[in-house]
């Protein structure tokens, strides 16, 4: 959020902010995207203020290759490790690769509470070894 003015004790003349929308379902993803619009719009008419909704850029998701995701899946179980399925829409390369090549990712990173793309991202020396011992796993599976 950007508050204009950032002053202590003064009522904001002006506030701008994102909405980060995500969802597997491309018609889903949309509709939430509609509906957040329609809030914000709803919310400043009913308080006499000014609304601009812009939408600045929106990347729907790219399906995973079934087949791919399945032998990470088997590499990750392999290993005992537990597989978790996640809607991944930071930007990641396979959402342009996987336009037009079957694609798959792995995520390994369990602690940190979750946080990721910011900061206070960190990935342990042991899940960096999984990541790439499932990667390797899979990779050989893919081979033969």
């Amino acid at each position: 959020m950007e508050v204009f003015p950032n002053i202590p004790n003064v009522v904001a003349g002006e506030v701008r902010f994102t909405i980060d929308v995500r969802h597997p379902d491309p018609a889903t993803e949309l509709q939430l995207i509609e509906a957040a619009r329609q809030r914000c719009q709803d919310g400043a008419r009913t308080r006499d203020l000014e609304c601009a909704v812009e939408q600045q850029w929106n990347q729907l998701p790219v399906q995973m290759a079934p087949e791919l995701v399945q032998t990470v899946r088997d590499a990750i179980a392999a290993r005992g490790y537990r597989p978790v399925d996640i809607v991944a829409g930071a930007g990641h390369d396979s959402q342009l690769l996987g336009r037009k090549f079957p694609t798959a990712m792995i995520f390994t990173i369990t602690g940190n509470g979750g946080r990721s793309h910011c900061p206070d991202e960190y990935a342990s020396p042991e899940d960096c070894q999984a990541g790439v011992e499932v990667l390797a796993d899979s990779l050989r599976k893919l081979a033969y």
